[in-house]
């Protein structure tokens, strides 16, 4: 599917998701989707189905991906500033050395993503859950990490500096912080200590 080809289709699924009839409204749904290392800027993907897409290097500044089921799909060094990935099933994706500045991702419940050097700078993360997720490297300033769970996630290296809604922050089991080559574990009280910590200037 080429680019043009892949435009048509993103037409029609906002022909569907406004229930506009006619042959040309048609959810987006299909595996293994490349988009190309696309310009999809302000584009909607809302609730569209794209198991195992490649969105590698694709410029999604804007773009509303609301409610969609995106697992095994990648995004490495993908430009998502301003995206909204709220209620979307994100499990096993990959955001490494990608931007997620501003982003909404809020009310997300994942397993296995990773978030390898990228950065959530200012990105709301209100009421999410990460089971095992990687933030190593990540650079989370000023994130909203209000009413998230955090569950064996590793934060090794990461940037907390001015994160939000820490003292709401629950972790069901522990975390790894410090450096990735000797991480520490934390459980308990001593992670929101941690998380206090991080989000102030030394």
């Amino acid at each position: 599917m080429n680019n043009e080809q892949i435009a048509d289709r993103l037409k029609s699924h906002l022909n569907w998701l406004n229930n506009e009839d006619g042959k040309n409204a048609q959810r987006f749904n299909e595996d293994c989707v490349d988009f190309l290392h696309g310009d999809w800027r302000n584009q909607s993907m809302s609730c569209a189905i794209l198991f195992d897409a490649k969105f590698d290097g694709c410029d999604l500044r804007d773009v509303d991906i609301f409610q969609a089921e995106l697992q095994g799909s990648t995004f490495r060094g993908a430009n998502l500033e301003s995206v909204n990935l709220s209620k979307s099933n994100i499990d096993g994706c990959v955001f490494d050395d990608a931007s997620l500045e501003q982003a909404s991702i809020k009310r997300i419940a994942a397993c296995d993503v990773d978030f390898i050097g990228s950065s959530l700078a200012g990105a709301d993360l209100q009421l999410s859950m990460f089971i095992r997720g990687n933030f190593t490297g990540a650079n989370l300033d000023e994130t909203n990490l209000a009413g998230c769970t955090f569950d064996k996630c590793n934060f090794c290296g990461s940037r907390l500096m001015g994160v939000r809604g820490v003292d709401s922050v629950k972790v069901a089991s522990s975390i790894l912080v410090g450096d990735a080559e000797s991480p520490t574990e934390l459980r308990g009280e001593a992670v929101i200590a941690w998380f206090m910590s991080q989000s102030v200037p030394e």
